[in-house]
């Protein structure tokens, strides 16, 4: 059960390196892949969705044809400067495969 209150407070405090980012990445999708392993039922279909693109650049789909797709969102991207868009290309695949990445091992092992 999710609620409101508007008592409450969250504070968001972006990380400060490309390294803290990619870790703070990986151990979020370890948590995810070990929640998923001990309740299978309970995993939404987007919980998924960051493991299958490591899945698929592994197996299907090479990595340039989904940095070339990430190049595409950022520059379409609107009211963003060039710096900003540059930091998206490799913001983005640093959330979405070390989430995925982690996702896996989470899966595998749990959240050892």
């Amino acid at each position: 059960m999710v609620w409101f209150d508007p008592r409450l407070e969250v504070i968001y405090r972006p990380r400060g390196s490309w390294q803290a980012l990619a870790k703070q990445f990986f151990k979020t999708g370890i948590w995810r892949g070990s929640l998923t392993r001990e309740n299978p039922g309970q995993s939404a279909v987007r919980y998924w969705v960051p493991p299958m693109l490591v899945l698929s650049l592994i197996f299907v789909f090479p990595l340039w044809f989904y940095l070339g797709a990430i190049a595409v969102v950022a520059i379409a991207a609107k009211g963003l400067g060039s710096r900003s868009k540059l930091w998206l290309m490799v913001v983005l695949p640093t959330m979405h495969l070390c989430w995925g990445a982690g996702f896996w091992l989470g899966l595998i092992r749990g959240a050892k």
